[in-house]
């Protein structure tokens, strides 16, 4: 239902490109929805150099949408990924997780979004100190 909200509006909006990006966005390259990973299934993804990109973006988006705060090391670590679309989605799920945007875009320089990834470890090991990880 919110997709299909969202595809109307872009109709009237944007026509057919913006229906084509919400298709990709919501369901990744193929136009099919992407498999649901279980959380150590997607930490696995997302940790393995060797996948392909939309791989570990889509193991980072699942995760944010699971809020696994376990996966909060691989999501940090994916933030400092040769793939933009993989630094845009773990991310996003770095928001989710934590509920704060520490303002990390993924098409920085390397030097704003390393200070932005310190930010980031700060407030998650304040968060650590506080409610530590099962």
């Amino acid at each position: 239902m919110f997709a299909e909200k969202y595809v109307r509006l872009c109709v009237l909006a944007g026509g057919a490109a913006a229906v084509a990006f919400l298709v990709w966005y919501f369901f990744g390259p193929s136009g099919t929805e992407p498999e649901k990973k279980t959380p150590e299934e997607a930490r696995a993804e997302l940790a393995k150099s060797d996948a392909p990109p939309e791989s570990r973006a889509e193991a980072a988006a699942q995760l944010g949408a699971m809020r696994d705060r376990q996966s909060m090391p691989q999501l940090i670590a994916a933030l400092e990924d040769d793939d933009l679309n993989v630094r845009a989605r773990a991310n996003a799920a770095v928001i989710q997780i934590l509920g704060a945007d520490f303002f990390f875009r993924a098409d920085d320089p390397p030097e704003r979004r390393r200070q932005a990834v310190e930010r980031i470890k700060k407030h998650w090991n304040a968060w650590l100190a506080k409610e530590p990880l099962p």
